[in-house]
């Protein structure tokens, strides 16, 4: 468990869990600051609990009338009775939005998640009871109203103070903030004193010349923090294809094994990672555009979640789905609709970014947070429970667009506000209502490189460099990744056509429509590859 204070109380280990049943009894949890997963035993009285956001999972079975708890879905697969099983659910519904797991399904039949803030008690001769210890709930107001100034000066306070204590906490410890090219990051090294800037580390990874990694240089250099720069090329990101699988607890994409390559040198200078995670979902309403804020019903959050979120339409799902999943390829749809109208707020936009967190950025984000506690421990500031609680209470249309992000960015760092950040390429400076256009261009920017490059036939290529990678132009042109490709996705005895689960032909038309330029098919064939490096580091193994 990590260091964190709440109501005053410290709670850095498991002596301290015990310390805050003694004085709370079941509902110790709920005073419990930062990520945990913890079981505590009284007599015959069993509990376990884990952190309000779900940052620290557990996943559970049963198995002959026991409930069996793991921190990740392999440690679960040795325990079943037979070999595990696909959810064919699962399976259609990642391959229909990839980076939405559907409520707390796995990919592994009879293997569940269980929701953040979950509490259960087992009591010797009684019935289990689980409950929930908190609820993430947005604000439904749809005022028009700019956030009041005192509002976003308690967001700073509250931020400034929640790094505090961090920097306090992890005294004499060795600290790294994983520092990318854009905001999130950005923020916790503005909010850090002058004098604790110093006692950090920032480190970065990617392609040496792309803007987000030169960026991140220009932010740790502003704020006079030693900066780490660990490079890689696109040929490190198939060369660890598999490690995601090993380190992550649930399935990923397998692109996030690269991490390995930073990760592992800097577990030599660092204890303790501290991450960006979730502020611009939660403060900046990224997800918050003008047609989520018009929605009018359960029926069009859904319509939007399928038009801004599917990797294969219908369509393209009927052409890949082998028989495994023939009968289940609406199935995601049904199980998301089921998903919306269970959510606990009153205004579709609200219902849209709330499904977003709970089930992409916890279910997904969060994990690939996880990663990091392979190699060291991990923080985050963006989700103390004081500062998020102050998030909540802001109306919904206020965090639309950055519209308070923004301003609470520039209060908190304006000296960081003068660096471009790598979404727009525009300081933060710069009122957010000219942020759109600049995103707009940039997207205009990156399809003019490709056409260039098609329709020369490949003789002029412009490399496009705002993100520290590039999977769209190595999946046509890096002759590594293309054998990559061809190994994993052409060879006829892959396991997503052994299992049943894709067509040979439709995957080679994916795979050929994006070599030739027709149409960009990189979501689609980096889903498929983590699916077949999935299945075969958790299904080969059972066999």
């Amino acid at each position: 468990m990590e260091s964190r204070q709440a109501g005053g109380e410290t709670c850095s280990s498991a002596e301290h869990a015990l310390q805050a049943y003694e004085k709370h009894g079941v509902g110790f949890s709920q005073h419990l600051q930062g990520e945990f997963q913890v079981v505590l035993r009284d007599g015959e009285t069993v509990l376990a609990a884990n952190d309000r956001f779900g940052l620290r999972p557990w996943y559970a079975c049963k198995q002959a009338g026991c409930l069996i708890l793991s921190p990740a879905v392999k440690g679960l697969l040795p325990l079943l009775p037979g070999a595990p099983e696909l959810d064919p659910v699962s399976v259609a519904g990642f391959l229909t939005f990839n980076k939405i797991r559907l409520g707390n399904r796995t990919m592994v039949k009879g293997v569940e998640v269980w929701p953040p803030a979950s509490l259960l008690i087992q009591t010797k001769g009684k019935p289990v009871s689980q409950r929930s210890t908190w609820t993430f709930q947005y604000n439904d107001s749809m005022s028009e109203e700019p956030a009041s100034d005192s509002a976003i000066d308690a967001l700073v306070v509250a931020y400034r103070e929640a790094m505090r204590r961090h920097a306090a906490v992890q005294a004499g410890r060795r600290v790294g903030i994983s520092l990318s090219g854009g905001l999130d990051s950005r923020t916790m090294v503005g909010a850090l004193a002058p004098d604790e800037a110093k006692r950090f580390s920032a480190h970065t990874y990617g392609l040496s010349d792309s803007d987000e990694v030169l960026l991140a240089g220009q932010v740790a250099s502003t704020a006079g923090m030693p900066h780490f720069f660990y490079p890689m090329e696109a040929d490190d990101f198939i060369r660890h294809a598999d490690v995601t699988a090993d380190v992550s607890d649930e399935m990923d994409l397998f692109v996030q094994g690269a991490q390995h390559l930073w990760l592992v040198p800097a577990a030599a200078s660092v204890d303790v990672m501290m991450t960006g995670l979730d502020l611009d979902v939660t403060l900046g309403g990224i997800y918050l555009t003008p047609d989520v804020l018009g929605a009018r019903n359960d029926v069009e959050v859904l319509d939007l979640l399928r038009k801004r979120n599917r990797i294969f339409t219908e369509e393209e799902l009927g052409l890949l789905a082998g028989p495994s999943l023939r009968n289940d390829r609406q199935a995601p749809y049904d199980f998301a609709r089921d998903l919306i109208r269970a959510l606990p707020q009153n205004h579709p936009a609200a219902k849209y970014d709330l499904f977003i967190n709970q089930y992409s950025m916890r279910r997904v984000i969060f994990a690939r947070y996880g990663q990091i506690r392979n190699y060291m421990e991990t923080a985050t500031p963006m989700l103390d429970y004081h500062f998020i609680d102050l998030v909540l209470k802001l109306p919904t249309r206020q965090r639309a667009g950055h519209a308070t992000f923004q301003p609470f960015l520039n209060r908190l760092c304006p000296e960081l506000c003068r660096i471009p950040y790598q979404r727009t390429t525009l300081p933060p400076c710069v009122p957010v209502r000219f942020w759109a256009d600049a995103v707009r261009i940039e997207q205009e920017r990156e399809k003019l490189y490709f056409r260039i490059w098609r329709e020369t036939h490949g003789e002029i290529r412009v490399p496009y460099r705002r993100y520290y990678t590039n999977f769209d132009e190595w999946l046509r042109e890096s002759p590594a990744w293309i054998s990559f490709a061809d190994q994993r996705l052409l060879d006829p005895a892959a396991r997503i056509y052994g299992m049943g689960i894709a067509e040979p032909q439709a995957v080679r038309r994916f795979v050929e429509e994006h070599r030739q330029g027709q149409v960009s098919r990189r979501q689609q064939i980096v889903c498929l590859l983590s699916l077949e490096a999935y299945l075969r580091r958790f299904f080969d193994a059972h066999e």
